[in-house]
């Protein structure tokens, strides 16, 4: 399966173009998931901090390095991740679980409280 992106399809960034003296994420932990080790070793990497610190950037550029090294990637916002599982959306739900990384987009921004219940 080949990248699948529901979610607006990330800025092409690769991890080399990412100025890390403009975001507030420690340079050590950059150095790691950069060199991209997690994707082999399979595990998660999660991304937090305010509005406006390049979450979604820097989750861009780690994707396209995935995907340039033949990881199936998926990404998705958080309302269509929430909207796949509460409608048993097959056609989402399996490239889900094909997916080698998945990235998750603005996972609380779209959720409304009438949407919880």
């Amino acid at each position: 399966m080949k990248s699948f992106w529901l979610a607006p399809p990330p800025s092409g960034i690769t991890v080399h173009e990412v100025d890390i003296t403009r975001r507030t994420i420690d340079i050590d932990a950059w150095q790691e998931l950069s060199a991209g080790r997690w994707l082999a070793c399979r595990e998660n990497a999660l991304i937090l901090g305010p509005t406006g610190v390049g979450k979604s950037y820097i989750g861009a550029a780690l994707a396209t390095r995935a995907s340039n090294e033949g990881y199936t990637v998926v990404a998705v916002s958080g309302a269509q991740l929430a909207h796949a599982f509460a409608t048993l959306d097959a056609r989402l739900l399996t490239r889900l679980k094909e997916a080698q990384c998945l990235v998750v987009d603005d996972v609380f921004g779209y959720w409304r409280s009438e949407d919880a219940s």
